[in-house]
């Protein structure tokens, strides 16, 4: 395998008058924008996923009387419009297009409040079907939050003595 890459790229190599500067200087470019590209992709796939999977559980969970619909809608609409206009803090930069600029913190206050309307949806769910699991699982629920809160503790106490550490070592330097 390592000798047919190593045979393909002395070829390249010959063919383009390259040398193995260009070559590591190609994957290196070829290697950083495949990893944003993929990264780009999955943030959209992700947000369009959020927007659909929110849109359907709201629907699919609260009564299907048309009055809770419209109730709904009409909540996301003022937390969305509250979201913008109270919470949002931004200002766009002088050579910023004002209309993009707008759409985009619409856009983000707008997934925000979906994410608001999901969450009491949620917790309106899990208050009525969920309290004789949470009340049946509740000792092992506290269990492995302490287990997880012990871990992060001793992650931060190591973090912290690893810094500790190469702050004394820097001291060295100082002189």
């Amino acid at each position: 395998m390592i000798s047919k890459l190593t045979n393909y790229l002395h070829k390249l190599e010959n063919k383009y008058n390259l040398g193995k500067n260009d070559l590591v200087a190609g994957l290196a470019v070829g290697l950083v924008a495949g990893l944003a590209g993929g990264l780009v992709w999955g943030l959209v796939w992700g947000l369009g996923s959020l927007i659909s999977v929110s849109l359907i559980a709201s629907i699919k969970y609260f009564p299907r009387q048309a009055i809770i619909f419209w109730i709904t809608l009409v909540l996301v609409f003022i937390i969305f419009e509250f979201i913008f206009l109270k919470l949002d803090k931004a200002k766009p930069k002088k050579n910023d297009n004002v209309l993009w600029f707008t759409a985009k913190r619409k856009g983000i206050a707008l997934l925000e409040s979906l994410f608001v309307v999901l969450e009491i949806n949620g917790l309106f769910q899990l208050s009525i079907r969920g309290y004789p699991y949470i009340r049946k699982y509740f000792p092992e629920i506290l269990k492995w939050t302490g287990y997880i809160g012990i871990g992060i503790i001793a992650l931060a106490i190591l973090i912290g003595l690893v810094l500790l550490y190469l702050y004394v070592n820097s001291l060295k330097y100082r002189r």
